[in-house]
């Protein structure tokens, strides 16, 4: 019988609890979105997502679906990995 692979870990050496992921991926999508001198509802606009979310998900308030995720990512360009 096969060996079932490891689930791959965010990054290594970091702690993977929820509200520390939460952390993490608010703070990229801050960054990116300041990097392109987005506001956030420029934001809301290209990911097809509402404005008030975009400040959830920034102030890590609310628990992001994969699915905005890759919304997120997708107006930014990126693979949904970099959020993380």
């Amino acid at each position: 019988m096969k060996k079932p692979k490891a689930i791959p870990k965010i990054r290594s050496g970091k702690n993977n609890d929820y509200q520390a992921v939460l952390s993490v991926i608010a703070a990229n999508v801050r960054r990116l979105r300041k990097d392109k001198g987005w506001s956030q509802e420029d934001l809301a606009n290209f990911a097809e997502i509402d404005r008030t979310y975009v400040g959830y998900v920034e102030n890590a308030k609310n628990n992001v679906s994969l699915r905005t995720l890759c919304k997120i990512a997708r107006a930014f360009d990126l693979d949904v990995q970099e959020l993380l």
